[in-house]
Formats: structure tokens, C-alpha cells, sequence
């Protein structure tokens, strides 16, 4: 599991007051497979495949695809206990909020922009994401302006 999955999951457990260990085990209470499911569903909406979601919970891939299938369902029916714990998860389920964008220069600067202001270790952070998913190279300078 790599930094961004897991600050996902952490932060879907601790908006749905169920522990991180619980969301990654097998237990199926409702409350603990809401988050389990939501977790899922939030790793879907950044683009990870059902199989490396499931690779990382130790499931079948069609589990995960069933899970995001029913979410999306539930939410166009307006299931009231679902659209509540959307509202919950809004700032995690909307990926558009945390778009970062990447722009490496002839001679080898990085800019990274994005929609909302971001400190040093934030943009680490994602970086290092980027990384272990394999979409890039990571290399490191900390500068720092007086």
C-alpha cells in the first residue's frame, strides 16, 4: 500500500470513527464494510484498477468492482444513509479537489501546481505516491527562501 492509499483510507476511517486496522481486516459489520467499500470506492476515483485495490486487501477483484458498482448505484437511487456518509467523505471522494499537476522543464526543474495551496511535505508526499505507483522517478533537493 503506498502513502496516497493509505492517507485515503485513514481518512475515510477516522471520518467514519472505525479503525484502520478494521477497514484493512475481513470483518463485515456494516459500519467497518461502509468504510471498507467507501475506501475502494475513493481509490476508484483516482484511477487505481479493481485488481490493484483488491491486490492490496487480499480480494477478488470483482469484490471491489461489486462494491463500487453498488455505491454509484445507491447514490443514484439517493439512498439517504449513503448520501449522508458522502457528504461525510466529500473532501476524500472528490478527487478534482486534490489535482496536482506535474511540469518537468528542459533542464530538469519540476513545477508542480496545484488547486489548493500546498506545504513542502504535501507535495513530498504526493510525489512519493506518484513514485510507488510507478508513474515516475523521484529525485530530491530541499531548498529553502528567505
Amino acid at each position: 500500500m503506498n502513502l496516497e492509499q493509505k492517507k485515503i483510507v485513514r481518512d475515510i476511517a477516522d471520518t467514519l470513527s472505525v479503525g484502520f486496522k478494521e477497514v484493512m481486516g475481513k470483518v463485515r459489520q456494516q459500519r467497518i464494510v461502509n468504510a471498507r467499500w467507501f475506501s475502494w470506492y475513493a481509490l476508484r476515483l483516482r484511477d487505481y484498477t479493481c485488481q490493484e485495490i483488491a491486490d492490496v486487501w487480499g480480494v477478488h477483484h470483482t469484490a471491489v468492482s461489486f462494491a463500487c458498482r453498488e455505491i454509484r448505484q445507491r447514490i443514484n437511487t439517493n439512498d439517504r444513509p449513503t448520501l449522508r456518509i458522502i457528504a461525510l467523505l466529500y473532501p476524500v471522494l472528490e478527487p478534482q479537489q486534490h489535482k496536482y499537476r506535474y511540469h518537468v522543464t528542459v533542464n530538469g526543474e519540476v513545477i508542480v501546481t496545484s488547486s489548493k495551496e500546498l506545504n513542502p511535505s504535501a507535495i513530498r508526499e504526493r510525489a512519493l505516491a506518484e513514485v510507488d505507483r510507478g508513474m515516475c522517478q523521484f529525485t530530491t533537493e530541499t531548498t529553502h527562501r528567505k
